[in-house]
């Protein structure tokens, strides 16, 4: 949970500490594809707030911090580019300890081979400069 108002906001640690980091389990994604990420954080116990964005919030979800860390799933059953995983993490205030949050966003990037062109050129082995070659598209393979 996250409260704001005029002039106010939860402490946000500096530097190293007001970082958490995310982790993906692959480089590329597709629609499809379950995205895994492996979240760990300064706040030893806390809340992490998950969510996928790319034109907005695609999907989220909120999991417990425990040991300084957490792994969240995510079924990608959506049309995205690519998407960006962020992490809010709020540490709870119940022991009288000052609330604070940290927060990681990392980029996924999505599979873009069906876009790919193939282009042939035809010219002679030798042609002058001011000559026009001529380029031809084939058919984009599809990698699977």
């Amino acid at each position: 949970m996250d409260v704001s108002g005029y002039n106010y906001s939860t402490l946000l640690l500096q530097k190293k500490l007001s970082k958490s980091q995310i982790k993906l389990n692959k480089s590329v994604y597709k629609k499809g594809d379950e995205l895994s990420a492996d979240i760990s954080s300064a706040i030893k116990e806390g809340i992490a707030l998950v969510t996928l964005e790319d034109a907005g919030v695609k999907a989220y979800k909120v999991v417990k911090i425990k040991n300084n860390s957490a792994n969240v799933k995510f079924k990608l059953d959506f049309d995205f580019n690519g998407l960006y995983v962020s992490a809010n993490i709020y540490r709870m205030t119940d022991a009288g300890l000052t609330p604070f949050r940290t927060y990681g966003k990392v980029y996924a990037n999505g599979d873009k081979s069906s876009r790919k062109i193939e282009l042939a050129r035809s010219a002679k082995k030798r042609q002058r400069a001011t000559k026009r070659s001529n380029f031809t598209q084939n058919k984009a393979k599809k990698l699977t």
